[in-house]
């Protein structure tokens, strides 16, 4: 179950909902999850971001801030394994729905609070978002120009990242209830998950004593790793044993670099790395980018184009792995959503469109013993 707004709480139930479990979305009456009003808009109304956070989930309204709707929260925890919320730490302690209160419902219920800085510390009551997290990180440090300001990565990364560990603590309590019987509370803080990401830059940092600081398009470990700019492309070169950077001179027409006692073992190279990157750079800005591709592709060196969302969205390999699956939803029509990644061989998972705000909230109390009456009743008073 979960009650959970913008994305690190819905997207970790997406994977679990993806994986086969049974999602009930809990919204406010009338307004929704907030992902219902923002991201790129269909002509129906229906939005990007709410569309991609929500498949495969039932949606129920509930005004929590009601007895009424609490009660009726209660009856559904009553029967479920998982309580997802993705508020600050004070928010549902406020309406009477923290762990310990769940707990009494649900003794072995594992209930996961997700949030900006966690259930402890100087900045538990603080709010957040990716962004925070990510500067807080130390990730901003690191990207962008080597003279220009810090930047963020283009895309929720924090958020997502958050959203798998809490599925990877999910499924390591479910295991533990199954020996011992207990539910337990998971506590998920968006900037420990970044921190821990940081983990070998934070410990290069205390090996050395130096603050690693971004280098643009370069890289902090080798000069013939990173971004390169051809005549006609960027691209992505990951030349990184002696034997890629042997193959790498060979086709860049540079075979005594190869050889040369400043290069010629990815110690030295990486104690040269500035120079060898400003070589490499001058060579690769005369040639054809999309040919050098191929080349390198066929002699082994791991490389790739930098695509945007369009390009990606055409990639044969990417249609090929079933990356896009088409999915009927009642407002939009057919679309195209990108399902769990990962493929196995005794398990078919399927794709359901998100839900409307409230499809299933009749439904859902009549699994639970409300007759129509009741149900009216709910509604007049606003709430469900």
């Amino acid at each position: 179950m979960e009650v959970a707004v913008e994305i690190s709480g819905p997207v970790a139930s997406i994977i679990l909902s993806d994986l086969g479990a049974s999602v009930i979305k809990v919204e406010q009456p009338g307004e929704g999850d907030t992902s219902r009003g923002w991201g790129k808009r269909f002509p129906s109304g229906e939005t990007s971001a709410f569309i991609s956070f929500n498949r495969n989930k039932r949606s129920m309204t509930l005004n929590l801030k009601t007895e009424e709707g609490k009660e009726i929260l209660y009856r559904v925890l009553e029967k479920s394994d998982i309580f997802i919320e993705n508020f600050r730490p004070a928010v549902l302690k406020g309406l009477g729905i923290d762990h310990k209160s769940v707990k009494k419902v649900n003794p072995t219920i594992v209930y996961v609070a997700i949030s900006g800085f966690g259930l402890t510390g100087p900045y538990k009551n603080r709010g957040s978002y990716d962004l925070i997290a990510q500067g807080m990180s130390g990730i901003m440090s690191l990207t962008g120009e080597q003279d220009g300001p810090p930047m963020p990565i283009g895309f929720f990364l924090a958020d997502f990242a958050t959203s798998a560990y809490t599925v990877i603590a999910i499924m390591a309590a479910l295991m533990m209830r199954e020996k011992t019987g207990r539910g337990q509370k998971i506590d998920v803080s968006m900037f420990d998950v970044m921190t821990n990401w940081m983990g070998y830059q934070i410990l290069g940092y205390l090996a050395s004593g130096e603050v690693a600081t971004r280098l643009g398009l370069a890289s902090h470990y080798l000069g013939e790793y990173g971004t390169f700019k051809a005549k006609d492309i960027h691209f992505n070169l990951c030349s990184v044993t002696n034997k890629h950077f042997k193959s790498l001179c060979q086709i860049l027409g540079i075979d005594e670099l190869a050889d040369d006692t400043r290069f010629n073992s990815r110690q030295m190279r990486q104690m040269n790395m500035a120079e060898l990157r400003a070589i490499l750079t001058k060579v690769i800005s005369n040639m054809n980018g999309k040919e050098l591709l191929k080349k390198l592709t066929k002699a082994g060196i791991p490389c790739g184009p930098i695509y945007d969302i369009a390009e990606l969205a055409s990639d044969p390999h990417v249609r090929a792995r079933k990356m896009f699956q088409k999915v009927f939803c009642p407002k939009v029509g057919e679309i195209e959503l990108t399902p769990f990644p990962v493929k196995f061989s005794k398990m078919a998972l399927k794709i359901k469109p998100p839900p409307l705000l409230g499809q299933h909230t009749e439904e859902i109390l009549e699994s639970l013993g409300y007759n129509q009456k009741q149900i009216n009743e709910f509604k007049n008073r606003g709430i469900i």
